[in-house]
């Protein structure tokens, strides 16, 4: 009878073990998932900022200087991490300059897809005055002093 007992006691402390293991083999994999996809869109969130500022900062220095295209894909696809810069247009029309750059992130993990769209596409639009006001009220002043 003791070793009935024993024994019991020995099957239901396993089976208590077993049922832990397998629980966590469902959640584990649900838990990990939800948290790559939160540090994917992270990345993506930090490559987006990365992309917009580098956009104006190129801009400006476009305004300034006329820079060619390859150059500026080049600078701005250098400190992002997870998009690619596929196009960069650069327009001039009515004194401005106007840069229309698009980005992609290609996402390869087989667990992101569940949550996640494949192919992530950003696209940005931004524009610039080629003269400064600051350069265009001096220009101003200097003809009205001329003229007096």
């Amino acid at each position: 009878m003791r070793r009935r007992k024993k024994s019991g006691f020995i099957r239901k402390r396993w089976n208590k073990r077993g049922s832990y293991s397998v629980e966590a083999a469902f959640i584990v994999p649900i838990v990990l998932g939800i948290c790559f996809t939160v540090l994917y869109t992270l990345f993506l969130l930090h490559d987006r900022c990365v992309l917009a500022g580098n956009v104006h900062e190129v801009l400006m220095l476009s305004a300034a200087e006329n820079l060619a295209e390859e150059n500026c894909q080049e600078y701005l696809e250098k400190p992002l991490w997870c998009m690619d810069v596929t196009a960069v247009q650069r327009k001039e029309s009515g004194g401005s300059v106007r840069f229309i750059v698009q980005a992609e992130a290609d996402i390869k993990i087989p667990v992101m897809n569940i949550f996640m769209k494949h192919l992530q596409k950003f696209t940005l639009q931004a524009s610039y005055p080629v003269r400064q006001p600051d350069g265009i009220i001096r220009y101003r002043r200097e003809e009205e002093s001329c003229r007096n």
